[in-house]
């Protein structure tokens, strides 16, 4: 009579268990995390880390410069000025245009996407968003009493005026808006002059400040996005129809 050895015997209830088990996990699947691999793919960043690409520059220089003023009171003249200035950087700038003055919006960042959209219409590949504001602390000299008389005010400088200059902007790119450097500039310079020749002698000033805080912008953006431009050497961008930065290392 065959006799089965008693391992022999339990090998069927042991294969069961592992069938049972295979069945269980078959039917009720469980997800996996994938690893991340060492060597991972272009990436596609959205609007919050695109804008860590600031310290690159996306495009080529010289490039089209779209100028917009964000003071709307007194912006045609100084505007006409910096486009002037920047207009002279042909290293930097191959064409530079201005913007009109938009209306109606009640927060920077919503200007600042509106006069995105229209530098687009003008094709330009960077945009300048400007912004001045002025402070005026007056005071009079030891002259100051005469200012009550007639003569006195026609001809003697009674009146002292520390008189400020604040002029900030930005480079953006038009396509995805990175804010690739930013300008910061404060002037101030103090004049003395008549009652009746105080409003001129405040606006010469104020002339004068700006037209060294112009000069001085030509210089600095020009240096710094020339510099930007050494630092993507050798960095492959791409802009996706939304927007989207794709940048892949050589």
């Amino acid at each position: 009579m065959l006799r089965i050895a008693p391992a022999l015997a339990l090998l069927p209830f042991l294969l069961v268990g592992p069938l049972l088990a295979g069945c269980a996990s078959s039917a009720t699947p469980t997800a996996t995390r994938a690893e991340p691999t060492a060597e991972a793919g272009p990436q596609i960043f959205g609007d919050v880390t695109r804008y860590a690409f600031a310290k690159r520059l996306q495009i080529e220089l010289p490039a089209k410069l779209a100028v917009a003023d964000l003071v709307t009171h007194d912006g045609t003249g100084r505007r006409a000025e910096i486009v002037n200035a920047l207009g002279e950087d042909e290293e930097s700038y191959s064409d530079v245009v201005s913007l009109e003055t938009l209306f109606g919006h009640t927060n920077e960042p919503a200007m600042r996407e509106s006069y995105r959209t229209e530098a687009s219409h003008y094709q330009a590949e960077l945009m300048l968003l400007v912004s001045r504001e002025t402070e005026l602390v007056e005071d009079t000299n030891a002259f100051g009493i005469l200012k009550l008389l007639l003569v006195p005010m026609l001809f003697v400088p009674t009146e002292r005026d520390d008189v400020s200059l604040h002029v900030r902007a930005l480079v953006a790119d038009v396509r995805n808006g990175v804010v690739y450097t930013t300008f910061d500039d404060t002037r101030t310079t103090r004049i003395t002059s008549t009652v009746v020749g105080e409003d001129d002698a405040i606006e010469a000033a104020l002339d004068e400040l700006h037209a060294a805080c112009v000069e001085n912008m030509r210089a600095t953006l020009g240096k710094k996005l020339r510099a930007l431009e050494k630092q993507s050497v050798g960095t492959v961008t791409s802009i996706a129809s939304d927007g989207l930065v794709t940048r892949v290392e050589d």
